[in-house]
């Protein structure tokens, strides 16, 4: 089971790696280095980098999503303490650069206990080659753009304003690329690998799950096995919500005094709004890709999708 497991695993990382000719390929084992094992796990056992999220879904489920424009990445679970060797594997070995920071999947005010084991999510993509920098007109493929991205993530670790992109001690050093464009104004390439790195009280990789909507995501790879929460459901192609999401989702149906056209400010009700359509459009992505959703609040996987403009 492990083995077939771990082969459709490897299938799932080559189909999101080859949908753009110039990414990188890598390896489940550069992710997971056979010769730092045991630098992935701390003195208890306790794992701290997973690989979980879609790939992970597609390899329990036997079957890559048939979306090919929809966005699949690999995403990557990590400590605070493992931040600095994550990022070495995906910079210094497999010539990835940081994209800026994307937390609008996984955090949310409604379950901010859970929530709270969660610092920010670093994206990741590989180097531009083709076109400029939109804020400096450097070619990408110059040896000025190279110098700028290296001087640009040393500026964002010094600015609390930056969203936190390259805390805690970056690679090698606090030297990494980083470019905030990769993500803001390049998304037809994307950044296709998510780094869901965890504050400095979360031991355990583990604990980020609590973060999560659907409990079918919660299948992970640690580098020896692919871990499948709820079996019984899972390779019957089935999903229940998680609790505390699927009562998020609720409330926000329940809401009658909500104005829909309303919804474009900074108050805990339009942020709300914002993450309420964040977890039922992927309910409906997971519901079109095959995966029954066995408990959905009413309307949910019908309701048209009204994102705050």
């Amino acid at each position: 089971m492990q083995s077939a497991l771990r082969r459709q695993l490897d299938s799932t990382r080559k189909c999101v790696i080859s949908r753009h000719e110039d990414r990188p390929s890598f390896t489940l084992d550069d992710l997971f280095p056979e010769g730092e094992r045991g630098e992935d796990f701390d003195e208890q056992g306790r794992p701290q980098v997973l690989l979980s999220g879609s790939c992970a879904v597609q390899a329990a489920l036997g079957r890559v999503f048939d979306d090919p424009d929809g966005k699949v990445d690999i995403d990557v679970f990590c400590t605070w303490k493992a931040v600095p060797l994550m990022r070495q594997r995906l910079v210094e070995r497999r010539g990835l650069m940081c994209g800026g920071v994307d937390n609008s999947g996984y955090k949310s005010r409604h379950n901010e206990r859970d929530d709270k084991k969660l610092s920010y999510v670093e994206c990741y993509a590989d180097w531009p080659t083709d076109g400029e920098n939109q804020s400096t007109d450097l070619p990408y493929s110059s040896d000025a753009y190279r110098t700028q991205a290296f001087a640009w993530v040393a500026e964002a670790i010094d600015d609390v304003y930056r969203n936190q992109v390259g805390l805690p001690g970056g690679s090698s050093g606090r030297v990494f690329p980083y470019d905030y464009e990769l993500l803001q104004h390049r998304p037809e390439e994307g950044c296709f690998v998510q780094l869901i790195i965890g504050n400095e009280d979360t031991a355990d990789a583990r604990e980020l799950f609590k973060s999560f909507d659907l409990t079918i995501c919660m299948c992970h790879f640690d580098g020896h096995k692919l871990f499948v929460p709820n079996p019984r459901d899972t390779f019957k192609g089935r999903t229940a919500m998680t609790p505390w999401r699927r009562a998020m989702v609720t409330e926000f149906f329940l809401n009658e005094d909500f104005d829909v056209r309303n919804n474009g400010g900074d108050s805990d009700d339009e942020r709300e709004h914002y993450q309420a359509c964040v977890i039922v459009a992927r309910m409906q992505k997971y519901a079109g890709r095959g995966v029954e959703i066995v408990d959905p609040p009413p309307l949910a996987l019908a309701w048209e999708i009204r994102w705050p403009r």
